[in-house]
């Protein structure tokens, strides 16, 4: 069960991913230029002595490519032993989430949103979009 959220913006929409899965939130201008993005859906980065996979999220979710701004921010998380960063056009908040505040809407079937104080939030699962880029990588 989701305990906390992140809220954040890509391309003026609203989503939200489970805390624990990317308990790191960077300044993006601090590790990453929009140079080194240049429209590609994944790139890399050092982070404390690890390397770390950025993956341009409004790219994956077929928002556009994302240009790193004052307010961008790296999602960083691990999965099985790898860590990742998602990028991310702006952080709003991080939510507590008791259950009396939370409503859980599955619109289509493919896509969860998660409705917290009035806002509908899509929900991001961190290792479906790393799943998912892994096996787009190796039939490509």
């Amino acid at each position: 069960m989701i305990k906390d959220i992140i809220y954040f913006i890509i391309a003026d929409q609203k989503f939200a991913i489970d805390f624990q899965s990317t308990p790191i939130i960077l300044r993006t201008g601090d590790y990453i230029s929009s140079a080194e993005i240049n429209g590609a859906s994944t790139s890399k980065i050092e982070f404390e002595g690890e390397k770390i996979q950025i993956i341009d999220l409004g790219k994956i979710l077929n928002l556009g490519n994302s240009s790193i701004v004052e307010s961008s921010r790296l999602l960083v998380g691990d999965l099985n032993g790898k860590m990742f960063g998602l990028l991310v056009d702006k952080v709003v908040e991080i939510i507590n989430l008791n259950g009396d505040a939370v409503e859980y809407i599955n619109a289509d079937f493919s896509e969860n949103y998660i409705k917290v104080s009035g806002n509908n939030l899509r929900l991001v699962e961190a290792n479906k979009i790393i799943n998912n880029l892994k096996i787009k990588t190796i039939s490509d």
